[in-house]
């Protein structure tokens, strides 16, 4: 697409200059055709008394361009400033590691243990707030439109849209697949084959008064399909067919003792809640640290038996090592896609925070 960005007065726009075929045509044609603006956005633009520009110069969307002349679409929610998804959200100053940003994304490293989007007993202490006050800092006149949100847990790579039109291509690239995000996972035990897929549905279960994921069987549920590796173990591949595994009911793999550990890194087809904890545990390798799919508690509340339930409790001693991992070990580690203006390919990684850097050293790479 050969539509470019401008900055005017801290308000920011699309634009498009008209090639000599294209003289003649109004500009609705241009913001349909060529920048791929939405119907809401364009009505929208229309609200606004400079949200589209030709020229410069403001017109309507029946003003004809010629060649040669810039057609402009303002990507601000607002040219005054004033932002929906910020109004509600109250800045806060906090120490954002950013990976990278431009005019329309800004990406950064979560930490563990960081909310995501304001809630009920999060007004003020959730990475929107600290974007909110780094926008506010910076003097930037930017939306927050979050795409791949990760869990409260959860560490890692989330991307932020500056505007809604960059937001819409973002998750355009999502569900087409062209927006990739691989995770590293710490798990007990190691998954055998060491490269694998699990396919297998997931629907909600909130008889115990709080959300968890079980084995989909009823209208409810929904496909999910995780992919892994083993890239780093305390298990040989030799030693690995020699493992003495437990059994669940059905043939399926029961959880693996916690004496060995492995890093596995997996990428997702779908985006369901807790999918890769779900999908792990399912297969007798819990993620290291997570209570609510591996704990001993949680072994009474899945009722394995008959019925199909996959997950299971495990011994929740471990080694003395995964003491230091207070959080289910899953890490955002690294996203790819293509840049919704420029069409350039990006590629970026988050190191592995502490707490799982220190249990990954001490596995070997795991070998053919």
């Amino acid at each position: 697409m050969e539509a470019a960005r401008e900055n005017l007065t801290n308000i920011h726009y699309l634009n498009y200059i008209v090639k000599e075929e294209e003289g003649g045509r109004e500009i609705l044609y241009f913001l349909r055709e060529k920048m791929m603006l939405t119907t809401r956005k364009i009505r929208a633009l229309k609200r606004e008394s400079c949200g589209i520009l030709l020229d410069g110069i403001p017109v309507t969307v029946r003003a004809k361009a010629q060649k040669g002349q810039k057609v402009q679409a303002m990507l601000n929610e607002s040219e005054n400033g004033s932002f929906p998804d910020t109004g509600r959200i109250l800045p806060t100053d906090m120490d954002l590691s950013v990976l990278y940003e431009d005019e329309d994304l800004l990406f950064v490293n979560k930490p563990p243990g960081l909310v995501c989007h304001p809630s009920k007993g999060h007004r003020t202490d959730t990475l929107c707030n600290g974007i909110c006050g780094y926008f506010k800092k910076t003097e930037q006149n930017a939306g927050i439109h979050l795409f791949g949100r990760l869990d409260k847990d959860t560490s890692g790579i989330v991307g932020i849209a500056k505007n809604k039109v960059t937001a819409e291509r973002m998750t355009a690239q999502r569900l087409c697949g062209q927006f990739r995000k691989e995770y590293l996972a710490l798990v007990w035990g190691c998954p055998s084959p060491k490269t694998g897929t699990i396919d297998i549905a997931m629907e909600e279960d909130r008889s115990s008064g709080y959300l968890k994921m079980r084995q989909g069987t009823g209208e409810g549920a929904k496909p999910a399909v995780t992919h892994y590796t083993v890239i780093k173990s305390d298990i040989s591949a030799a030693n690995l067919s020699g493992l003495d595994l437990p059994g669940l009911p059905g043939g399926r793999p029961g959880h693996q003792p916690q004496t060995h550990m492995s890093l596995c890194l997996i990428t997702i087809e779908t985006g369901r809640t807790h999918q890769i904890r779900f999908h792990m545990s399912a297969m007798g390798c819990p993620l290291v640290g997570d209570a609510l799919y591996g704990g001993a508690e949680s072994c009474d509340e899945a009722g394995i038996s008959e019925d199909g339930m996959l997950y299971a409790g495990y011994e929740a001693s471990g080694s003395a090592a995964s003491q230091n991992i207070t959080r289910a070990a899953l890490h955002a580690y690294r996203v790819s896609f293509i840049h919704p203006f420029t069409e350039q390919e990006i590629t970026l990684a988050a190191a592995l925070p502490e707490d799982m850097r220190s249990l990954a050293e001490t596995l070997e790479p795991m070998g053919e």
